[in-house]
């Protein structure tokens, strides 16, 4: 391409046809890429030894998402209110992963359909009455409804509630009431098709 384009400004000497030259772009261009090439590859090529004076925001993803730190524990407040961390779930299905959030915790991702199961500490007081809440964030408009189950074929059949379009955002949305004791195994499900789906954690809130 060089040469097609040099032909047009007329014929190039010899000794000028390896020289960078302003007036002949495609031929100087030709020449640095040819060097580059030639130029031997090493890996003190491709590392930065200096400090970094700013810290990215995809640096800091990228180092949490390096940690693999286990899920905090379900805890329960003086008022009985009881935080479980999403990526806490004993058993769950290839379509649920849990995975490093921004803001160096976890959280876990429904890809599309599947299930999460949940144990709840044994010391809770039977039968009460929960807000049931999640932390959650969606991107898509369109969102199936989340199966919630409470002992699942024992004592409740599962209930179906409606998930919030949240723009990408992070929120605490209330979804409705279900009744659980210590022990209680909760299982949160989704339908096919389903669109994604994260969640930080659940907030079960006594109802009175």
């Amino acid at each position: 391409l060089a040469d097609i384009l040099d032909s047009r400004r007329g014929s190039t000497p010899d000794d000028e046809k390896g020289v960078l030259n302003p007036h002949r772009v495609w031929r100087s261009l030709a020449i640095i890429k040819k060097a580059l090439m030639l130029q031997p590859a090493s890996p003190e090529a491709f590392q930065r030894d200096q400090q970094k004076l700013v810290e990215a925001k995809v640096d800091q993803y990228l180092a949490a998402f390096e940690r693999d730190a286990p899920p905090g524990p379900i805890r329960s407040d003086k008022k009985g209110v009881i935080t479980v961390p999403a990526t806490s779930c004993g058993f769950s299905s290839d379509l649920v992963m849990a995975i490093a959030s921004a803001d160096g915790k976890k959280q876990l991702n429904f890809l599309s359909d599947g299930y999460a199961e949940y144990e709840l500490p044994d010391e809770l007081p039977p039968d009460m009455n929960y807000k049931f809440k999640l932390e959650l964030c969606t991107v898509h408009l369109k969102q199936s409804p989340l199966g919630i189950s409470v002992d699942e074929g024992t004592k409740t059949q599962p209930q179906l509630f409606k998930i919030p379009y949240t723009i990408g955002e992070w929120k605490l949305v209330e979804l409705g009431q279900i009744q659980a004791s210590g022990g209680s195994i909760i299982k949160l499900s989704r339908p096919k098709p389903s669109y994604g789906l994260a969640i930080k954690r659940i907030v079960l809130e006594p109802t009175s």
